[in-house]
């Protein structure tokens, strides 16, 4: 298990719409991937206003559906092939720990 904040995920922005959009055909994704290159936004507004949305920053725990600035990701590992990730805020998990008492 890892945390994963909205911090690392705007740092990561340029890398993670390259690797998902490594040969856009698109003009529109080759226009937001140069436009995240030149600018290095470094909040989830600059984000928003380039790509549209703030799914790309989006921290939301699997729990209570908030977005939330950190989540813990743990692997619910089925086999060799599947991995299976779930998000959990620190509410969340305390609340886990206090029903477990």
């Amino acid at each position: 298990m890892i945390l994963r904040t909205k911090k690392m995920l705007i740092k990561g922005i340029v890398e993670a719409w390259k690797s998902n959009y490594p040969y856009p055909s698109v003009p529109e994704y080759q226009k937001i991937r140069q436009d995240l290159v030149n600018t290095k936004p470094t909040t989830e507004d600059e984000i928003e206003k380039i790509i549209g949305n703030r799914s790309w920053t989006s921290n939301e725990c699997d729990e209570c559906k908030e977005d939330v600035e950190v989540v813990m990701v743990v692997w619910d590992k089925q086999d060799d092939e599947i991995a299976t990730e779930v998000y959990i805020c620190r509410k969340c998990l305390v609340k886990a720990l206090e029903v477990s008492k």
